[in-house]
């Protein structure tokens, strides 16, 4: 399975985002890539960001109209859900982005809100609440970074795995398929959950949940999924080869979009 599309990607913009990824060198990357689809997803996890927000959006904006490319550059954000009934990004912000990713376990933000018992059956029960809020919005298109509960530590995002309900799990990716929202996959992250991922793929495919591929690169590097060996439990694979084990096709993703941002 070629890996043509990266729609999580951050400019030096971002405060996590290192200097070398200007928007120039993010479309070369991406052309030197072969992509076909990449987005620019610039943090903005507070209400009160939105000014300084609109204005990364615009220079973002201004930039990639410098630097015509073959692959299509949308301009957007990543938002972070701040508990199951706000986001950080307004909508009228919302609605002037050609896509919106939300992070539904931005859990290190200590302006986020958290379940209120730190054991993984809380947070199973929190982070699918948190993704419900989201598909909720309106204007989200992608969940970054689902069901991985490791901004909080590896062992817990482990054991929260195991924790999820089937009906509960089941319920959610309903609201998202009704919503039109797809669910992110990360093969840098979902690497060492392969058996779990590859249940859900097929159980979202059943219920009409659509798939995105997002490296959440802050470095060139990572842009494109390079064909380079990651680590997992047992030796290495390759991003391409963490896409196959868990059974995501190019019919599973959502492709292309329909970019409605207007200035």
């Amino acid at each position: 399975m070629e890996l043509r599309q990266d729609l999580h990607i951050h400019t030096h913009r971002s405060n996590c985002g290192k200097p070398c990824n200007t928007v120039r060198a993010i479309i070369e990357t991406a052309e030197r890539q072969n992509l076909l689809l990449a987005g620019i997803t610039d943090h903005i996890d507070l209400p009160e960001q939105a000014e300084r927000f609109r204005e990364i959006y615009k220079a973002n904006r201004a930039d990639a109209a410098k630097f015509p490319s073959q692959c299509r550059i949308l301009i957007g954000a990543e938002a972070s859900m701040i508990s199951p009934e706000t986001c950080a990004l307004p909508d009228d912000l919302a609605r002037k982005l050609d896509f919106v990713i939300v992070s539904c376990n931005h859990y290190h933000l200590l302006t986020v809100s958290k379940p209120p018992h730190p054991d993984p059956i809380s947070y199973a029960e929190y982070h699918l609440a948190m993704i419900r809020g989201a598909a909720a919005l309106g204007f989200a298109v992608v969940i970054a970074h689902p069901f991985l509960n490791d901004y909080c530590d590896p062992k817990l995002a482990a054991q929260t795995l195991k924790k999820y309900k089937e009906k509960d799990l089941a319920h959610t990716l309903d609201c998202l398929a009704k919503a039109h929202v797809a669910l992110e996959v990360n093969p840098y992250r979902v690497v060492n959950a392969l058996g779990w991922f590859k249940d859900l793929v097929k159980e979202a495919r059943r219920r009409g949940v659509r798939f995105s591929l997002g490296s959440d690169a802050h470095t060139l590097e990572r842009i494109g999924f390079p064909p380079v060996p990651i680590e997992a439990a047992k030796g290495t694979i390759k991003p391409a080869d963490v896409c196959e084990r868990i059974g995501l096709t190019l019919d599973d993703l959502v492709w292309p979009f329909i970019s409605s941002g207007t200035d």
